[in-house]
């Protein structure tokens, strides 16, 4: 059985009562259980009807700061969420743009790769034919030096052999000249 709300009121209700009201606390009525079934009230308690009044107040007022400071929430992560959409958009087109750098980037490097490989090539086939001519200057360097040992040789050897034709033509003119 659950005693009735009267009968829980009694001696220890007396006890003081307090409300919160300005950062202050101040006493409130006590009631007292009497035997007609009412409740006795300590008249020596301030006003009800204006601490209700100006607790009435202080609610309104603090539901008017906490609409306003909804409001004002609302309207920051508005303008947070416009900030944070604004700065995607611009991380995006940097992305883009970075992106764009990096293909043109990469077609460079492939370019110049390409390039360093042709020069390369290059190089080699003409330190190749550098060598091939080379070695046919120094093949035919051989062969003219064989040339001109061998044209010297026929020379001497022509020279000579016309050196002993013209003696003996000589020595025939001389001996027809001596005959006749």
């Amino acid at each position: 059985m659950v005693p009735r709300v009267k009968d829980r009121v009694g001696e220890s209700d007396s006890a003081q009562r307090l409300s919160a009201h300005d950062g202050y606390y101040t006493r409130m009525p006590t009631h007292r259980a009497v035997r007609d079934g009412g409740y006795e009230t300590d008249h020596h308690a301030p006003d009800l009807g204006r601490n209700y009044k100006d607790l009435a107040d202080t609610i309104a007022k603090a539901a008017s700061t906490i609409s306003e400071l909804v409001k004002r929430n609302q309207m920051l992560r508005a303008d947070a969420e416009a900030a944070l959409a604004n700065a995607r958009a611009e991380c995006g087109a940097e992305k883009g743009r970075a992106d764009k750098l990096q293909a043109d980037l990469d077609i460079a490097l492939s370019e110049r790769a390409r390039l360093v490989q042709d020069t390369e090539r290059r190089l080699r086939d003409l330190a190749a034919g550098k060598q091939d001519l080379a070695d046919r200057l120094e093949k035919t360097t051989a062969d003219l030096d064989l040339a001109n040992q061998w044209l010297e040789y026929l020379s001497s050897h022509v020279h000579a052999q016309l050196g002993e034709a013209i003696k003996k033509a000589d020595g025939m003119f001389r001996n027809r000249s001596s005959a006749a």
